[in-house]
């Protein structure tokens, strides 16, 4: 499966779009409203069985479009940046042997955006 982060409008999250390229929308169903990120338990609960491969692509603009979306008390940025280290903590599980995540990044357009994504791979990386 495949996300392009200049799909800004996706209404579930990227969560959501990768649970319905997989055809598992309804198993992510309680993080739709409100919008909420899935927990490291929650993405092995996805991602196991089928070898599965996910290519997140051009995450910064998707990141800086999510800064202007509400949240609760913060925003959509910040929800998909926790959703994003729970499923690369969960990707190295050894129930996700299966599954690879692929992550491409734009440094130089978009500083702010992927300075955020650096920190969540640093996250993913000391625990």
């Amino acid at each position: 499966m495949a996300f392009s982060g200049r799909e800004t409008d996706v209404p579930h999250g990227i969560w959501g779009e990768i649970g319905r390229q997989l055809g598992k929308f309804d198993t992510f169903k309680d993080y739709y409203q409100p919008l909420k990120a899935p927990g490291r338990t929650a993405w092995i609960n996805l991602l196991k069985g089928e070898p599965t491969l996910i290519l997140l692509d051009e995450l910064p603009p998707y990141l800086d479009n999510a800064k202007s979306i509400s949240v609760g008390n913060s925003d959509l940025a910040k929800v998909t940046a926790t959703a994003l280290t729970n499923l690369f903590e969960a990707a190295v599980e050894n129930d996700l042997g299966n599954v690879c995540v692929v992550l491409t990044d734009l440094v130089g357009t978009y500083a702010e955006a992927s300075a955020q994504i650096q920190s969540v791979l640093e996250q993913a990386s000391d625990r």
